[in-house]
């Protein structure tokens, strides 16, 4: 298949990944924005008498970041590994468009990393970060005016989520995986092979002038340029 060919299923995965790399990088900046926002915000607003005081929004957070202590560097090395994989969703987005075999190789490595990113995620948060969430929850909880916290106090209910979560975030990379690594697709990137007797381009004049040649020689032997 010559390279300009460019199969469907390249087309839908180069706008997949010009839109989600996209959004994903607005949402981060964004997100980013409006945690700074709540951040500040959230503090100053006014308590009414007799109203429980509600927890931080980083406070939950903190706490389990003074029981694990391997918590801020995991969380932060994941959503630094996710930020970069935005950008690179767009920038392999435009390569596939124009079926650059570098965007299919870079396209291949983000979506092992995401893959691989999430496999070794989930159980950290389920053996190690969801015990001491749900414990967190546990004794807020307990408070007055509390309850609705008990919720989150589950462990195990917490780990379906992270499960849930994990399963839908790994359907696109597993999805990029397939199809560019499918003998089709892998074919589409190679450059077409020049026909054989178009190997050498002046093979053509070469082949004539020695034709010319042999032919001129003939007639000379025959003796009719004498």
């Amino acid at each position: 298949m010559h390279r300009d060919a460019r199969p469907t299923s390249v087309l839908v995965l180069a706008i997949l990944n010009l839109i989600l790399g996209g959004m994903g990088l607005i949402a981060f900046i964004c997100g980013g924005v409006m945690l700074a926002l709540l951040a500040v915000w959230i503090p100053t607003l006014p308590k009414a008498p007799g109203q429980p005081t509600q927890p931080g929004f980083f406070d939950p957070y903190q706490y389990v970041q003074a029981r694990v202590p391997s918590y801020y560097a995991v969380t932060g090395a994941a959503m630094g590994v996710s930020l970069i994989g935005q950008a690179i969703l767009v920038v392999s987005g435009i390569g596939l468009l124009k079926m650059r075999r570098w965007a299919r190789t870079v396209s291949i490595l983000f979506a092992s990393v995401s893959v691989f990113m999430t496999l070794v995620g989930l159980p950290y948060m389920i053996a190690v970060v969801n015990p001491v969430m749900a414990e967190y929850y546990s004794e807020l909880a307990k408070g007055q005016g509390m309850a609705m916290y008990s919720m989150f106090s589950d462990p195990i209910m917490l780990s379906v989520m992270n499960i849930f979560g994990s399963l839908v975030g790994l359907i696109y990379p597993v999805t990029q995986l397939i199809i560019l690594n499918r003998p089709r697709i892998k074919a589409a990137f190679v450059p077409a092979a020049l026909p054989a007797d178009l190997s050498h381009p002046n093979k053509e004049g070469m082949d004539a002038g020695a034709d010319t040649t042999d032919e001129r020689m003939r007639e000379g032997r025959a003796g009719q340029y004498e």
